[in-house]
């Protein structure tokens, strides 16, 4: 049995989180590694960064077969080195890219990775079609979309004239009576009783 979306992507999730400056974004995206903010510095820092970065993979098309695939360079979160204790024992500095950015992306479809065409949040796809980051921008993003193609034709007939939407009905009946038809079922009814 496949594991559901939401689970698959549990890490990103908390990354996007962090992205949009939700409040315990950084938090919960560092607990499935078991280290403390502390290690990686200010979350201050992190947020803009993982936001630029991720924001470029949503830009960027999927490349098609035999297609250049081009890189998007990782942000220079936290530097690597060797970090030296009070008790001048030596230990490795962490890496958040390697510890945190990296697992979190790793084996996922980049086409789940999209900005809200309302509110320009991230967010991650739990379908590959969803076109907002909840029902409420998508109920929008929905209705601006019919309005667009609605303003549309209201210009083109402001264009034409206060009876071009009737000269245009009759057009298209006009258009239907020249075309010759096949007899249809109630017309040859109609025939055989008169």
């Amino acid at each position: 049995m496949r594991e559901p979306v939401y689970k698959r992507y549990a890490k990103l999730l908390k990354l996007v989180a962090l992205a949009n400056g939700e409040p315990d974004g950084l938090r919960d995206a560092i607990m499935p590694v078991g280290d403390t903010i502390v290690n990686y510095g200010p979350k201050e820092k992190f947020a803009p960064l993982i936001s630029q970065t991720l924001r470029k993979l949503a830009a960027k098309p999927v490349p098609k077969m035999g297609e250049v695939q081009v890189a998007v360079p990782l942000p220079d979160l936290s530097p690597v080195g060797i970090f030296v204790d009070f008790n001048s024992t030596m230990r490795e500095t962490k890496d958040f890219n390697r510890d945190v950015f990296l697992p979190a992306l790793k084996g996922g479809d980049v086409r789940r990775i999209k900005v809200c065409p309302i509110c320009d949040k991230l967010f991650v796809a739990l379908r590959l079609d969803q076109p907002a980051c909840s029902r409420k921008c998508g109920n929008a993003h929905r209705a601006r979309k019919f309005r667009r193609k609605y303003e549309s034709n209201r210009r083109r007939y402001r264009k034409l004239g206060i009876r071009a939407k009737e000269l245009i009905k009759l057009n298209a009946s006009l258009r239907l009576t020249e075309k010759p038809r096949k007899p249809g079922r109630k017309q040859k009814r109609g025939k055989e009783h008169g």
